[in-house]
This record gives C-alpha cells, sequence and structure tokens, in this order.
C-alpha cells in the first residue's frame, strides 16, 4: 500500500463539498477531479497542481452528486432542485436536463457502458435513463406499507440515497 500526503485547496467551493468524482484519463487528457458543492457548482480540478479548470453552473440548489461517463465526454451533476444536468466535461455545453421530481436527487452513477444513467431519490425510487435518447427508461420504486392509504408526510417514509452498478452493468 502507498500512502500519499494530503492537501487542501482553501476556498475551493464557497460552501461546503458534497460530492467527487474522478474523470478518468486518455492518451491525450491527464485523469481530472469533478466536485459539486452547495455553492449550486461544480468544478473540475486537475489534482497534479490543485487548480480549478473549469466551474460548471446551472443549478439553483447545492449540488449533491456528480458521476463521469465512461467514455470521460461527458458528466452530470444532481441537485436538490430535483434536476439532473448532463454537459460536455471540455466545454460546459448542457446536452441535457433532466427532470426527477418530486424530490431531490442523491446520487448518480452511469453504468459501466455507459448505455444508462442511474439517479437515487429521496422519494423511494431509482430512475433509469438511456444516455443516447436521454429518456428515462423505468422508476424503480420501494413499496410503502399501506400503500391503499393516503400519504401522511408524517408517515414512516422510506428513502434511496445511493446507487450502484454491478462490475458488468446488468444489476443496479
Amino acid at each position: 500500500m502507498k500512502l500519499a500526503s494530503l492537501d487542501s485547496v482553501q476556498n475551493a467551493h464557497d460552501d461546503s463539498i458534497w460530492t467527487a468524482a474522478w474523470v478518468r484519463s486518455t492518451e491525450e487528457s491527464p485523469a481530472l477531479l469533478l466536485t459539486g458543492g452547495l455553492d449550486e457548482t461544480a468544478r473540475l480540478w486537475d489534482p497534479s497542481n490543485f487548480t480549478c479548470v473549469q466551474t460548471f453552473t446551472g443549478h439553483c440548489l447545492g449540488v449533491v452528486s456528480v458521476a463521469t461517463h465512461p467514455t470521460r465526454r461527458i458528466a452530470a451533476s444532481a441537485s436538490l432542485d430535483s434536476f439532473i444536468r448532463v454537459f460536455e466535461v471540455d466545454t460546459n455545453k448542457t446536452i441535457a436536463t433532466l427532470e426527477a421530481p418530486p424530490s431531490e436527487v442523491w446520487q448518480l452513477q452511469f453504468s459501466p457502458n455507459g448505455n444508462n444513467l442511474a439517479a437515487a431519490g429521496g422519494d423511494s425510487s431509482v430512475k433509469l435513463w438511456d444516455t443516447t435518447q436521454w429518456q428515462l427508461v423505468v422508476t424503480l420504486s420501494i413499496p410503502r406499507q399501506g400503500a391503499s392509504q393516503p400519504s401522511d408526510k408524517g408517515s414512516n417514509k422510506k428513502f434511496v440515497l445511493s446507487v450502484a452498478w454491478s462490475p458488468d452493468g446488468r444489476l443496479h
């Protein structure tokens, strides 16, 4: 095991950092770090010299999850505003804006082959989008106890806060 010293960047975001994901390296480009913060931004960092390469905006509440596509070309950020912004890493061009109501999205994850984007939400579900057309494919929900009865905000509400894919991408 190799241990590395840790460094910090003062004021990396204007508020707390809630999420981070690596943008993989290619023969042409080094690995980069993508972070998201409560300051409503996602930021791309060069870890070799701790400099901010790009700041991505477009959310109106804090960014709580970021994910990078296996091709390195695109990334996604999710916010407490219930929107997912998919953008080109190099240009910051928005590719898609996905709505994930009725509640916030807590975590994003691209499938290993990049064909799908999974979003875990506080509304007891995982939503899957096809990444070719950015269409919602399916919503996987957790059944609620006593679902036949009207929903009570004070009731035993369940949340989905995390999502992961199996290495072959067949299970999530």
